[in-house]
C-alpha cells in the first residue's frame, strides 16, 4: 500500500504545557481539512507525563514524538525541522490552536502563487476576550523591494509579522539554505526568521499576504489563536538564523 504523501509537517514544541491546553492544540490539528498532515511533538523535557494524553491521537493521526534533552524552544523547533518530511512546515505552540481550514488555505495559496512563505492573521486570546490582529487591510504579495517594508514591520510587535506561528514555510527553503533557529538566544528568536543576516524572507523569492510568487503571501482571515498566558512565556518570542 502506497504511503500517504506528507504535505505539511506541523512542529509543536512542548514544555510544561497543561494537558488540557495540549489536548485543545491537538484537537485543532486533528480537525484539519487538509490531507497529508503530520504532527511532530518536540518535547523539550521528558515526555512521560504526556504519554497517556498523546497516545490516542497517535492512533488516529500521523503523529511522532521527539523526546529531547532540555535545550529550549529553538532546539525543539530545530529538531522538528530536521525530522519533518512535508513539503511545507508550520509551527504551532502547544497552548495555541488553529482553525480547521488554516493549513488547507495556506497550502492552496502557496502552491497557486508559487510562494515560499504564507502568513495568516491571528487572534490574541486573553481568556475572557479575543483580539484579532491584522497586518494589512487587504491581502497582498511582498516581492523584490516590497519585502524590505515587510522586514521593517517584523520589528513592530503589534503587527504580528514577526511571529513564526501563523506562517507556512517551504521546507526546501529552510533546508537548502540551512536556516535554523539560533539556539543560544532566549528571547526574540523568531525575528531572525525574517530579518538579516540571511533570513528566510531574504532567501524567499516572494513574500505574500494573499498573493504569492516565490515570496511571502498574506491570507486575510483570522486562522490561528494565540493564547496569552504565563504558559506562553518560555516559548513566546523566537528567532531563526542561518547556521
Amino acid at each position: 500500500m502506497e504511503e500517504e504523501k506528507i504535505t505539511v509537517s506541523v512542529v509543536v514544541p512542548v514544555y510544561q504545557t497543561p494537558l488540557e491546553l495540549l489536548r485543545r492544540c491537538l484537537d485543532s490539528l486533528e480537525a484539519q481539512t487538509l490531507e497529508g498532515v503530520e504532527v511532530l511533538l518536540a518535547f523539550d523535557e521528558p515526555a512521560d507525563g504526556y504519554r497517556d494524553t498523546v497516545a490516542p491521537y497517535a492512533q488516529r493521526m500521523a503523529l511522532r514524538v521527539l523526546e529531547l534533552p532540555h535545550g529550549g524552544v529553538s532546539a525543539a523547533r530545530n529538531a522538528g525541522i530536521r525530522h519533518a518530511q512535508g513539503e511545507w512546515i508550520s509551527f504551532v505552540d502547544a497552548d495555541d490552536w488553529i482553525d480547521p481550514e488554516m493549513l488547507a488555505r495556506q497550502v492552496q495559496e502557496g502552491e497557486s502563487r508559487g510562494a515560499d512563505i504564507i502568513m495568516t492573521e491571528h487572534v490574541m486570546e486573553y481568556g475572557a476576550s479575543s483580539q484579532p490582529r491584522g497586518y494589512q487591510s487587504q491581502a497582498m504579495l511582498f516581492a523584490g523591494e516590497d519585502k524590505r517594508r515587510f522586514e521593517c514591520d517584523v520589528l513592530k510587535p503589534q503587527t504580528g509579522a514577526g511571529f513564526v506561528t501563523a506562517k507556512l514555510l517551504r521546507r526546501a527553503l529552510l533546508m537548502e539554505r540551512e536556516i535554523f533557529f539560533r539556539e543560544e538566544l532566549s528571547a526574540a528568536e523568531e525575528l531572525l526568521l525574517l530579518l538579516p543576516p540571511q533570513p528566510a524572507s531574504m532567501e524567499a523569492h516572494r513574500v505574500s499576504a494573499k498573493r504569492v510568487e516565490r515570496t511571502f503571501f498574506m491570507v486575510m482571515t483570522f486562522l490561528l489563536h494565540f493564547l496569552v498566558c504565563p504558559f506562553s512565556l518560555p516559548y513566546g518570542i523566537h528567532d531563526i538564523h542561518a547556521m
